[in-house]
């Protein structure tokens, strides 16, 4: 995952995306000794300095931000990968997922930036999400040539 991790952060910034919150600091931990150049932070619901960390992140300080669902929806950052650990987590339903990857590719010049389920289990919930992921960038690749 290092090397795709370094791959990534070549071209994009990456939001790491965590079942639960008590992953956080170990994720953190083991992308900070792969990789120790670059800039880790994470986010969650709890977290007193969240509205603050999305801002810095936002306006483009930090090459990495691991959080929980808390950013599943409402947020848009320039140029983003998406990774999700523990994709066959049951916080991760089809829909969640959907959303998450929603947060990659949100501008016309970054559409083709990736998203990365990781996963010990390949669930229903991830079949159906990539499935309707897959419908919806066709369905948008054909309105854009309509254009």
């Amino acid at each position: 995952m290092r090397n795709l991790l370094r791959k990534c952060l070549q071209e994009q910034r990456l939001l790491l995306f965590v079942p639960q919150v008590r992953d956080l600091e170990a994720v953190q931990q083991s992308v900070v000794r792969a990789l120790p150049h670059i800039t880790v932070n994470t986010v969650h619901a709890g977290d007193p300095n969240q509205l603050d960390k999305i801002a810095a992140f936002r306006a483009g300080c930090g090459d990495v931000l691991i959080t929980t669902t808390v950013l599943e929806r409402g947020v848009t950052f320039k140029n983003i990968a998406v990774f999700v650990l523990g994709a066959e987590h049951v916080v991760f339903t089809e829909s969640v997922l959907v959303q998450i990857a929603g947060r990659a590719g949100r501008q016309q010049e970054h559409a083709a930036n990736p998203v990365y389920f990781f996963y010990a289990d390949y669930t229903v919930a991830i079949q159906r999400a990539c499935q309707q992921i897959k419908r919806q960038n066709r369905k948008g690749r054909r309105l854009q040539s309509t254009v």
